[in-house]
């Protein structure tokens, strides 16, 4: 059973220079009252925080760290959607884990970004134009007001692309290249 998205975003990210702290920035945009925010970031939660502070966003953003399994779990289940503020991903694994869950995804348009080719806008998330704040708020927001439908919408991809995207079909394609069939 899917659970129902809570209002807010939830982030789970290296934090790095392609991000810029544009979620942080971002939480200021949101014209939503009782948004609850995480920033679960890989590398520099340190970094997190002083955007946080920076920002006056204490109380309403959230930047745990690593996180246990069961944390995490309950953050994605409950996201109104995973933000991938990165202008560069190898492919976006993450993209693919919460539409697992039905959980709609925000990725950043860009010509080394892998896991735009994951979304597809107003079926299991939404593209940001870019990191910038402003952009990354206009996405957030069309995944919202997208609302219960867009989840819907988000695990019927998956159901529909589960199978393609999953590590066993992957390796059989690499083995297929090697192999040259």
């Amino acid at each position: 059973m899917r659970r129902r998205a809570q209002p807010g975003w939830w982030r789970c990210s290296r934090a790095g220079t392609s991000r810029r702290n544009a979620c942080p920035r971002s939480c200021l945009l949101w014209p939503r009252p009782g948004g609850r925010f995480r920033l679960c970031a890989a590398r520099s939660t340190a970094t997190a925080l002083r955007a946080i502070a920076e920002f006056g966003l204490d109380g309403a953003v959230e930047a745990p760290g690593f996180v246990d399994a069961a944390l995490l779990e309950d953050a994605l289940a409950s996201a109104l959607c995973l933000v991938l503020p990165s202008r560069r991903e190898g492919y976006g694994l993450v993209v693919v884990e919460a539409a697992a869950r039905g959980v709609p995804v925000v990725v950043v348009a860009g010509p080394d970004n892998a896991a735009v080719e994951l979304v597809e806008e107003g079926v299991n998330g939404a593209i940001a134009a870019a990191v910038d704040p402003p952009e990354l708020a206009a996405a957030i927001l069309r995944v919202h007001d997208g609302g219960a439908a867009l989840r819907e919408s988000s695990a019927a991809w998956f159901r529909r692309n589960g199978d393609r995207l999953s590590f066993d079909r992957s390796l059989a394609q690499v083995l297929e290249t090697y192999d040259g069939k």
